[in-house]
């Protein structure tokens, strides 16, 4: 039997080596500095000339974000990362709202107040998703509840459309639950 003969490890990379085990060198959160885009009202675009910064409508700067909030980020087809205040949600009326628009505000952002901006648009994002879903089992309940009124039309003989309006081939109103519900074969799907 031969021998087995152990070797040293030879690194192949070409980069420099680091030791990983000293704590400042893990410790350290990463930062990624991303673009942000907002609007500023007139008040907000006097105040950011009083504070010796562009007055300019759009304003365009840099964020830095550290590698644990980079659900915040979002990063294009070109590989640019942005901060996501857009689409923003706002909550209305007990619902939540999505709105295509750039955020507006009163004073100039510091990189801090947007950051809070774009955690709290993340949070009615999320909030915004989970009402989509019920709204969409609430539909499908609506819809398996049709199709058990229909059924059982079609399956009971004793059943007759209502007489007003007057039914005719393609369409009928049919007594569902102390009202009534339209069966329209025109639709694609007759309930």
């Amino acid at each position: 039997m031969e021998a087995l003969t152990t070797m040293p490890a030879v690194a192949t990379s070409r980069e420099p080596t680091r030791d990983v085990s000293t704590p400042e060198a893990s410790a350290r959160p990463r930062v990624l500095r991303v673009k942000a885009t907002y609007l500023l009202s007139e008040k907000g675009r006097k105040a950011a000339l009083l504070a010796g910064r562009s007055g300019r409508e759009r304003q365009r700067v840099k964020v830095p974000v550290p590698s644990h909030r980079l659900h915040l980020v979002a990063v294009d087809a070109d590989g640019i990362p942005r901060l996501k205040l857009l689409p923003r949600y706002e909550p209305r009326h007990g619902r939540v709202v999505r709105i295509d628009a750039l955020p507006v505000f009163d004073h100039p952002m510091t990189p801090d107040e947007l950051l809070l901006v774009a955690a709290k648009n993340h949070e009615l994002e999320q909030a915004w998703h989970a009402q989509r879903v019920s709204r969409s089992g609430a539909l499908a309940e609506a819809l398996n509840r049709r199709e058990d009124i229909a059924e059982a039309f079609l399956t009971e003989r004793r059943q007759r459309a209502l007489e007003h309006p007057t039914p005719n081939a393609p369409w009928c109103y049919l007594r569902a639950d102390g009202g009534r519900m339209l069966c329209d074969v025109t639709k694609g799907s007759p309930w």
